[in-house]
């Protein structure tokens, strides 16, 4: 009986088994989380004009490159880069979007708000699987190449809002996979595919966003690499037959994608307008601390232009740590690729380093580019790493983690906590995010009909601009590459600086205003509130709108304030009832309300719609510590409004307080409750104030207390009966009471929001100097006592 032969071919171990279920599990698990971050509703500030812009280019069949829409530009203002006059004067500037444009306009005639989202989903997820092809076809483990993209995911976050860089990323990332075998073999030929591909994607890119020059980058790295070779071939008395042909193949290529960039509709302007804003920025850098009215570069106010790194901006944002880990590979990349001698990817890599460490809105060249590009280099040492001890348990640990990352970002993403949790306004889902985009608004708007110019600030006039029917003329549109700087100069000074609503009544006489109420626009926020010339019309929990009350909707105002379809004077209860249905996080938007009541003026009802948002949420949520910081700012509002009700002068917190001078008038003295109630119920009253019965006035505002604040200035009378006297001393404890409690309730709590989040850095400075005011306020109260 002959017995059987044992095989002896080894038997595959339980992890090399399970490797290829576990690298697709991670690659599929790394592309669903990638593709989840980007289904979000729709919340760009430029959206507006990139759909009215591709608007126009359907109906007219020529790219929107004119400012008819805008009334502030003259001839007297200084052109910046990528404008110019044409023949007859006409102002026109390059719109190097325009293609992207034309595409999101004709996705919004089809599926509207919902077709936008699924439209930036689907070119940030085609984007990601051509970043997996490009990962995988040059070695890198599916582990790795899962790992990569999840990192690259998290780091451009940010930029996955629709804009027209993201048709950008997708034509990049194809470009990079005609391109990578040239990037790892320096002999490769140039094939007619690669070329005829590589000039089609240039084609379209120079017409979609100014990203068009890393087209030309990537050529040009890979022919300076091969230049060297051939330097060095003739330095060396090498051949040098091989490096010759691939560097004139090269700088054909890099020719010919020169050549078809002048396909666009203003040839050569568009092709130096990259080149004239980077002369432009190098002449008028940016300053991070820049304050309305200064002599800077006025696009020193877009925080998207900053360095990716300034403290205080984005520092806490997972998007900054993912790209320091970014940064940290590359820099292992770039080494391994000179150790390698892959110059052509040395170069690129350092060079879209140098791109992604300019400013905050490349961020995503550094995830998307910056970081396939390292990986490639890193995936030539793949044969060293398989001889390390443990590779196969490092392998199965990275796909592990990729795939727990994925599954948990994933989870967090589709319930709202990743945006949430660090205090975004992005919001998964599909469609408007309403907060942000307030299409409620936008309808209710265009049913008053109103009349005659709208100003409107800068970070919502595209919104305001495009989704009102019939387009309104504005004064500027949030496009700041479309204008002279000095338009963009006025809006920040108008929006923000001291007396910027006087300067837009004297610039543009408008009839009414629309505003986000941030704090880019707090102070006109707060003019416009307190100002008797000025109405407001509508409110929602981040945006106003006013009417001038003597403009061209002088009928509209009064028909509406006589009817009672609008109430200024308590608008909490009508917000708290709307707020929640704008957000999926109904505290968030109580919160964002809360702020926006603030900035206008109205801290009593702010105090109380924080406090509905307070109810909603525990101490641990994310949003506890800022919304008692928003309850301290408007308790301390109302502190200083009862000191001003006394007659005592109450600085800015951290200042001192003083009693008045005698000659202090009852009108200076009656700001009481609630200063934007007490300057409205003024504008009510027709006529000349100062020949008004101040009897009557007190009787309309204040009732009750009436006849003792309107002997207010009769104090410095000796003959003042006993008795007034006793009624105006018991109002003023009443009111220096009321103020010493608001001072003391906002310490109480600042206090509660730095126990919450002890770094809190504009809590501790409203803490120390709240203290100050607070022991000033004591001091005052004990000599007044004495």
């Amino acid at each position: 009986m002959r017995l059987p032969i044992m095989d002896q071919t080894p038997q595959p171990t339980l992890a090399a088994r399970t490797m290829p279920a576990l690298s697709i599990l991670a690659i599929f698990a790394a592309l669903c989380a990638t593709f989840l971050l980007a289904v979000r509703t729709v919340d760009s500030p430029d959206i507006g004009y990139h759909l009215g812009f591709g608007e126009q280019l359907v109906q007219t069949a020529w790219p929107m490159d004119t400012s008819d829409y805008i009334y502030t530009i003259d001839d007297s203002m200084e052109l910046a880069p990528g404008e110019w006059r044409d023949a007859d004067g006409t102002f026109r500037f390059v719109n190097v979007n325009w293609l992207s444009q034309g595409l999101f306009y004709g996705v919004w005639c089809l599926g509207g708000w919902e077709g936008l989202s699924i439209l930036a989903a689907v070119l940030v997820t085609a984007t990601a699987v051509l970043v997996i092809l490009l990962l995988l076809r040059c070695g890198l483990h599916p582990m790795f190449a899962a790992a990569v993209l999840l990192l690259g995911a998290i780091t451009s976050t940010s930029r996955f809002e629709l804009r027209p860089e993201l048709l950008t990323f997708l034509l990049l990332a194809a470009m990079l996979n005609l391109l990578a075998k040239h990037f790892l073999n320096p002999r490769a030929r140039l094939t007619r595919k690669t070329i005829f591909g590589i000039l089609a994607l240039q084609v379209l890119l120079v017409n979609s966003h100014s990203f068009f020059l890393l087209g030309w980058a990537l050529t040009g790295c890979l022919l300076g690499g091969s230049a060297l070779r051939w330097f060095a071939a003739v330095s060396q008395q090498d051949d040098t037959t091989e490096p010759k042909r691939r560097s004139i193949a090269l700088g054909g290529l890099l020719g010919g994608q020169l050549a078809v960039s002048l396909i666009n509709p203003w040839t050569w302007r568009t092709l130096i307008m990259p080149f004239e804003m980077i002369l432009y920025l190098r002449a008028n850098p940016l300053v991070s601390n820049a304050q309305p009215g200064d002599a800077v570069n006025p696009m020193s106010f877009i925080g998207e232009l900053y360095h990716p790194f300034t403290e205080g901006v984005f520092l806490e944002s997972p998007a900054t740590y993912a790209l320091a880990a970014v940064l940290a590979l590359a820099a292992a990349g770039m080494l391994v690729a000179l150790f390698r001698g892959r110059l052509a990817l040395a170069a690129s890599i350092a060079l879209f380093a140098y791109i992604t460490l300019s400013m905050r809105r490349n961020i995503a060249i550094g995830g998307l580019m910056l970081l396939p590009l390292s990986a490639v280099a890193l995936a030539q040492t793949r044969e060293a790493l398989r001889r390390i001890k443990f590779a196969t348990a490092a392998l199965l640990v990275v796909g592990g983690i990729t795939v727990g990352g994925s599954t948990v970002l994933a989870w967090k993403t589709v319930d709202q906590s990743y945006y949430y949790s660090h205090r975004w306004g992005t919001r998964f889902g599909v469609g408007p995010n309403t907060l942000l985009q307030p299409v409620d608004l936008f309808k209710h708007v265009e049913s008053l009909e109103l009349r005659g110019r709208l100003w409107c600030d800068y970070n919502d006039s595209s919104s305001f601009w495009f989704f009102l029917s019939p387009h309104p003329d504005m004064p500027i549109v949030t496009n700041s590459w479309a204008w002279p700087h000095e338009v963009l100069s006025n809006s920040h000074e108008e929006s923000f600086a001291p007396g910027g609503l006087k300067l837009v009544e004297q610039r543009y006489r408008p009839d009414w205003i629309a505003i986000r109420t941030d704090n880019f626009s707090e102070t006109i926020a707060r003019d416009l509130a307190t100002s008797p010339h000025w109405q407001l019309l509508t409110i929602a929990p981040r945006h106003a709108v006013f009417a001038r009350v003597n403009g061209a909707n002088r009928e509209l105002v009064k028909t509406l304030i006589e009817s009672n379809k609008i109430d200024p004077f308590d608008l909490c209860d009508a917000l708290a009832e709307a707020a929640p249905k704008t957000d999926p996080k109904p505290a968030h938007a109580l919160h964002t309300a809360s702020v926006s009541l603030l900035r206008l003026g109205l801290f009593s009802q702010a105090c109380r719609m924080a406090g509905r948002a307070l109810e909603l949420i525990e101490n641990d949520d994310p949003l506890a510590p800022h919304i008692y910081f928003t309850l301290a700012i408007s308790q301390t509002h109302l502190g200083k409004e009862a000191f001003q009700s006394a007659g005592i002068k109450a600085l800015d917190t951290g200042g001192k307080a003083e009693t008045p001078p005698p000659s202090f008038s009852p009108l200076q003295k009656l700001k009481l409750v609630d200063h934007y109630t007490f300057q409205k119920e003024l504008g009510r009253i027709q006529g000349d104030l100062l020949e008004l019965s101040n009897t009557r006035l007190l009787e309309l505002l204040h009732g009750k207390n009436y006849r003792a604040l309107s002997l207010l200035d009769r104090l410095d009378n000796p003959a003042l009966p006993a008795k007034d006297r006793a009624q105006l001393e018991q109002l003023f404890n009443e009111l220096m009471e009321k103020g010493l409690r608001e001072h003391r309730k906002a310490m109480e709590h600042v206090n509660m929001a730095l126990k919450l989040k002890p770094d809190f850095p504009e809590a501790k400075r409203f803490r120390a100097d709240l203290a100050s005011t607070l022991q000033s306020l004591e001091q005052l109260r004990k000599s007044l006592a004495e």
